[in-house]
């Protein structure tokens, strides 16, 4: 059975919001707000909000159809403990390894020394319950 929602576990507890996409965007994607709406999360290794595209599910679209510049975009802000089907970044993920992102949206292998560099301290997103190669979805848990 094809998984259809990008919120596995916990989508009770996630803060559900709109705006507008400044790219192309998938469900899954890690976002970073902007002046004018959202995009993919930029920064590799910087801090970033747990906050990923959600699937349009109004129109029944499932989570491998894309946003495009200037639509409507479905964001999940997702707390501790929240499993999500993140999307892999250039390289594999590792199971039961601390992810963060890689800045074009999708998320890596934590690589960073955050505990000692401001920009780093929250990085570190979740860790991955499985594991992917590049640019495979996997399961990750939201920390």
């Amino acid at each position: 059975m094809a998984v259809k929602k990008v919120i596995l576990v916990g989508e009770e507890f996630c803060i559900r919001r709109e705006s507008y996409a400044d790219e192309g965007i998938t469900p899954g994607h890690l976002l970073e707000r902007t002046a004018t709406g959202v995009k993919k999360h930029a920064g590799e290794a910087l801090n970033a909000q747990p906050l990923f595209a959600y699937e349009r599910e109004m129109t029944g679209d499932g989570i491998d159809v894309a946003y495009v510049a200037d639509d409507t975009v479905l964001m999940a802000h997702c707390p501790p403990g929240t499993v999500v089907w993140a999307l892999a970044g250039t390289a594999d993920v590792t199971a039961f390894s601390f992810v963060e992102s890689d800045g074009l949206g999708r998320l890596q292998d934590a690589q960073t020394d955050a505990a000692t560099d401001d920009t780093q301290r929250a990085s570190i997103l979740g860790v991955a319950l499985t594991a992917a190669s590049a640019g495979a979805r996997f399961k990750c848990e939201i920390i």
